[in-house]
């Protein structure tokens, strides 16, 4: 599978279609476009579906990633999540973490942080974002956030991160995923998206 670009665009449009006053903030978004309008649930499913599947054209260093492509990794760091952990948010940071290989690979922690900007809690995005710290700068991450509820979650993802590269695991679909995340879509997606009661 290619990277879709057209369904990408399509969702994509959908969604600035229902909200268009919100702008794109970052170059990641020239393929993100909009910002979800609320409680539009279906148009931010199709979008996080079609994220995960663009990520089954990336291929990774045999070296590093024995299991192939980035959308079988991310299946298996998200069943190590909900194996491990009763937090929604590290299930759907844990799902989404490598979004962003699928439009700037080098870049792709940040790019799909900014993809997800506006759309996910912020610190589902924040975790996206930081997720290679402890790989990259680890005595400084740790150091930084010392004693805190992130560096807890961030080693929680490194540890799903590195356990995620069986290349006989079986996993679920994309959109099976989502749904394992729709019924905590309260916890999940930014609260500036979640209408008041």
């Amino acid at each position: 599978m290619t990277f879709n670009r057209a369904k990408y665009s399509s969702v994509s449009k959908q969604l600035s279609l229902l909200q268009p006053s919100l702008a794109p903030t970052s170059r990641s978004q020239q393929y993100c476009e909009p910002r979800t309008p609320r409680n539009n649930q279906p148009a931010i499913t199709d979008y996080l579906i079609t994220l995960l599947e663009n990520l089954e054209s990336v291929e990774q260093s045999p070296k590093f990633h024995p299991e192939g492509d980035a959308l079988f990794h991310s299946l298996q760091v998200f069943e190590l999540a909900q194996q491990n952990s009763a937090e929604p948010r590290l299930w759907a940071a844990a799902l989404l973490h490598d979004v962003g290989k699928a439009i700037d690979y080098p870049d792709h922690a940040d790019v799909g942080a900014d993809a997800l900007e506006g759309i996910i809690h912020p610190g589902i995005v924040w975790l996206i974002r930081h997720h290679p710290d402890l790989l990259t700068h680890p005595k400084r991450t740790r150091s930084r956030l010392k004693g805190t509820k992130e560096l807890s979650d961030l080693e929680q993802l490194r540890t799903w991160d590195l356990q995620g590269r069986n290349p006989y695991a079986q996993t679920i679909s994309p959109a099976n995923a989502i749904s394992c995340l729709i019924p905590h879509f309260n916890k999940i997606i930014d609260p500036s998206l979640i209408p008041a009661k």
